[in-house]
């Protein structure tokens, strides 16, 4: 290369150089940790616990979570896994301990 085109490949490996140094991208964007009942049936689901719904009709549901997303939450009720919607849960809790998981 002679010194002109040298001159410009300095001046664009700076060019770059300044540009990732400026961004704030470091790859892919984290989900944020979750909040409230999120980070409850987290836990619930790690430590395997059995826990009790309680639906709008009034009915009970007892099992393991086997998982949570946005919308619903699927419940293992002895060999059966049954899905229930989160609008039609009244409210929900731990029967029995949650195992301690060391992180």
């Amino acid at each position: 290369m002679n010194t002109h085109e040298q001159v410009r490949q300095d001046q664009v490996n700076y060019g770059r150089s300044t540009l990732h140094a400026k961004s704030n991208f470091k790859g892919k964007k984290q989900a944020p940790s979750p909040k409230g009942h999120e980070a409850f049936l987290n836990a619930l689901i790690k430590s395997e616990a059995e826990i009790e719904i309680e639906k709008c009709s009034g009915d009970m549901v007892t099992g393991k979570i086997r998982h949570a997303d946005k919308y619903t939450i699927s419940i293992q009720v002895n060999d059966d896994t049954r899905v229930i919607f989160k609008h039609d849960i009244s409210e929900f809790r731990a029967i029995t301990p949650r195992k301690t998981t060391s992180d």
